[in-house]
C-alpha cells in the first residue's frame, strides 16, 4: 500500500463520468489527478451489476495509471421501489446487495447513493462563469414549465403522497438489509444530500435536506461503512446550514466524499454554481481527517470531484 503524505490527506479525482473514454482518462492524467469517479456508469444489467463488468472499469482506469476511487449512483430503477416501500422492494434489495458484493469483489471501495425517488430536480439552464451553462432550480417555475432534470411524479405511486416518516421507515428497512453486506464486502456507502434540499417535491418527502437528517440516519443504524457524500452545492443551498463544514459536529465525522459543486444561495431558488471550496478544505485538513485510502477510519474524506 502506498504511503500517504500527511500534508495532503486527500486524493483528487476527475469525476462525474459515465464512460471511460481515452480522451477523459488522458485528460485526468494531464490534470495531475490520481483517480476517477464514475456516476451511473453505462453497464449491462437491468437489475444489478456483475463482477466482470465492474472489474473491467477498475482495470481500465489502472491501465492509465489511475485509481477507480468510487462509483456514485446505480440506475434509479435498481432501488426506486425500495425507497418508496412498494411491492417488489425485497427483490430490488436482494439485487442491490448483490451489486454491493460485486463492487467489493471488483475492488471498488465506495458506492454513492441518494434517497430521492424522483431524482434531482432542475427547471432550467442559466449562463454562468464565462458563459458556461449551469443547471438551476426555481420552485416557482415547477408549475409553469416541464422539468429539465428529474421526474415530476412516479408512475407506480398513482398520485399517492409519501410522508417523511414513511421515507424514514423505508430507509431503515433498506439500510438494515444492505449495510451488513457492505461491511462484509468492504464497500463504503456514501449518502448524497437531497437536491434541491426541500421538504417535499412531487408529493414525496425528502428527508436528507438538512444536517439533522444525516445525523439521524447515522445514529439510527451506525456502521463504519455508512457515511456522507459531502456535496458542497447542496449544503450551500440549505439555509443556515453548515453541516459537515463545521468543526466539532461529530468526532466520528462520517464523511466519505467531497463534491465541488457549489451554487449561489439557499433554495427555493438555486441558480448557477459558485465555488467556496477553498474555505472548506483547510478546515478539513486542520481537523486531521482521513484521506482516500480505503483503509482510513470512518470519516475519511474519500474523494474530491465536480459533484
Amino acid at each position: 500500500m502506498e504511503e500517504r503524505d500527511p500534508r495532503l490527506p486527500m486524493r483528487v479525482a476527475l469525476g462525474q463520468l459515465h464512460e471511460l473514454s481515452h480522451h477523459d482518462l488522458t485528460f485526468a492524467r494531464q490534470l495531475g489527478a490520481s483517480g476517477i469517479q464514475l456516476n451511473t456508469p453505462i453497464l449491462p444489467g437491468e437489475k444489478r451489476w456483475e463482477v466482470a463488468d465492474l472489474r473491467w472499469l477498475r482495470q481500465r482506469c489502472e491501465s492509465y495509471g489511475l485509481r477507480l476511487e468510487a462509483i456514485e449512483n446505480t440506475p434509479i430503477t435498481f432501488y426506486d421501489k425500495a425507497m418508496l416501500g412498494l411491492p417488489g422492494r425485497d427483490e430490488q434489495i436482494a439485487h442491490y446487495q448483490a451489486t454491493i458484493r460485486h463492487l467489493g469483489a471488483a475492488g471498488i471501495p465506495v458506492l454513492g447513493y441518494h434517497w430521492m425517488p424522483l431524482q434531482v430536480w432542475r427547471t432550467s439552464y442559466e449562463p454562468g462563469r464565462g458563459g458556461a451553462l449551469a443547471s438551476a432550480f426555481d420552485l416557482a417555475a415547477v408549475t409553469r414549465q416541464p422539468l429539465v432534470w428529474g421526474r415530476a411524479t412516479h408512475p407506480l405511486l398513482e398520485g399517492r403522497e409519501i410522508t417523511a416518516e414513511e421515507m424514514w421507515d423505508n430507509d431503515r428497512y433498506v439500510m438494515q438489509a444492505v449495510l451488513p453486506v457492505a461491511e462484509e464486502a468492504g464497500v463504503t456507502l456514501a449518502l448524497h444530500p437531497d437536491d434541491p434540499p426541500l421538504p417535499s417535491l412531487g408529493g414525496v418527502a425528502r428527508i436528507f435536506g438538512a444536517f439533522a437528517g444525516f445525523q439521524r440516519a447515522m445514529e439510527e443504524i451506525p456502521s463504519p461503512n455508512s457515511g456522507l457524500d459531502f456535496c458542497m452545492g447542496c449544503w450551500s443551498e440549505m439555509a443556515s446550514e453548515s453541516g459537515p463544514c463545521t468543526a466539532g459536529r461529530d468526532r466520528r465525522d462520517p464523511l466519505f466524499r467531497a463534491a465541488r459543486e457549489d451554487r449561489l444561495r439557499a433554495c427555493p431558488r438555486c441558480p448557477g454554481p459558485r465555488t467556496v471550496f477553498h474555505g472548506v478544505l483547510p478546515g478539513r485538513r486542520q481537523r486531521g481527517r482521513g484521506g482516500g485510502d480505503p483503509s482510513a477510519q470512518r470519516g475519511g474524506l474519500r474523494r474530491v470531484h465536480p459533484g
